[in-house]
């Protein structure tokens, strides 16, 4: 357990329920993971669960999945940690995750699917403590689409659209904040964090290009760090899936996928940001490691290879997701085995 210094936030996004791997069922891993989770909020004594987009892989899930995820939220509240805020990232369904979002805010499970046009006051959200006391303010933002951009981008902006996302991410996350800021100010407390969530792609992250998200055909959408105003003491990302901070500042950081989405992204380790608030200071980041729930292993080399590295697999009754490359010169016109 790490040492807690102030009010504790658990970073996670990217959980892409009921993604498949060539038509392979995940779903127990999935569960796996979610109980894993389960047990590290009450293991780390985690105030709030901050999940930044990507919940599910598609806009209409399987029930069996929705079934995983609402159980699992029900669960929560018994680990000792009182507060989750969720946002929709761009595979998700704004409507679908918003749809019960007056019942779960009953339990403080605070979700925002979708912008409300015109009123932004509903991605604001105040976490407390046990003594109802506020701790923290969340600009809760969802993923931007076109029409949320265009609703507060300024008006003599031109039809291109890669500036429109700029500058409407820009100008979406000013006004949040300001809104945010004129709360911090009622409350007459400056010791307030201010954290901002967000599901969109960053330019100049650490570690280089992440192999989990497709290129963006001519930096369409790609988000550089100035669009966040300096006030927010974190910003929780999501979409990018490698856990990495945005041009080197360590309280702006996308947490990444806890799990693997394909081969290319074996080798690379899965984690969650345990993030404290003292009181007056900067933030403090703790990396948890997610263990591995699914071996995912790939295969390279000519057909003695392949055959032999399959066997040593069968005799270790592995249940591992394989690739396999072939770089034999011989032509064989079936690979099956």
């Amino acid at each position: 357990m790490f040492e807690k210094k102030g009010f504790r936030i658990l970073h996670t996004s990217d959980w892409h329920l009921g993604n498949t791997l060539k038509d392979k069922d995940r779903t127990e891993e999935f569960e796996k993971f979610l109980n894993w989770l389960i047990e590290i909020l009450k293991e780390e004594q985690v105030d709030a669960l901050i999940v930044a987009g990507d919940i599910f892989d598609v806009a209409n899930p399987s029930h069996r999945i929705q079934e995983i995820y609402y159980r699992f939220l029900a669960r929560v509240s018994l680990s000792g940690c009182s507060q989750v805020v969720i946002i929709s990232g761009n595979h998700d369904s704004g409507l679908l995750l918003d749809a019960p979002k007056n019942l779960l805010s009953t339990i403080s499970i605070h979700v925002v699917g979708s912008v409300c046009k015109g009123d932004l006051s509903n991605e604001i959200i105040e976490l407390k403590n046990k003594n109802d006391e506020v701790e923290m303010i969340v600009c809760a933002v969802p993923y931007l689409r076109e029409a949320a951009l265009r609703d507060v981008a300024p008006k003599d902006i031109d039809r291109d659209i890669a500036k429109l996302v700029v500058e409407g991410t820009r100008a979406h996350y000013q006004a949040v904040f300001d809104l945010a800021s004129q709360k911090k100010q009622m409350l007459e407390n400056t010791n307030i964090p201010i954290v901002a969530m967000g599901h969109l792609f960053a330019a100049n992250v650490s570690g280089g290009k992440d192999e989990g998200i497709r290129d963006v055909v001519g930096n369409l959408g790609l988000i550089e760090v100035d669009v966040f105003p300096e006030g927010f003491d974190y910003v929780a990302l999501g979409h990018i899936h490698r856990a990495q901070k945005v041009g080197g500042l360590n309280h702006i950081r996308y947490s990444g996928a806890p799990l693997l989405m394909g081969f290319d992204e074996i080798g690379q380790k899965r984690i969650v940001h345990i993030v404290d608030f003292p009181k007056g200071e900067s933030c403090v980041v703790e990396k948890k490691e997610v263990p591995i729930f699914q071996e995912f292993c790939r295969i390279t080399g000519d057909l003695a290879t392949i055959k032999n590295e399959l066997y040593l697999l069968r005799e270790k009754k592995s249940k591992a997701f394989v690739e396999i490359v072939y770089e034999g010169e011989e032509f064989i016109g079936n690979l099956s085995y």
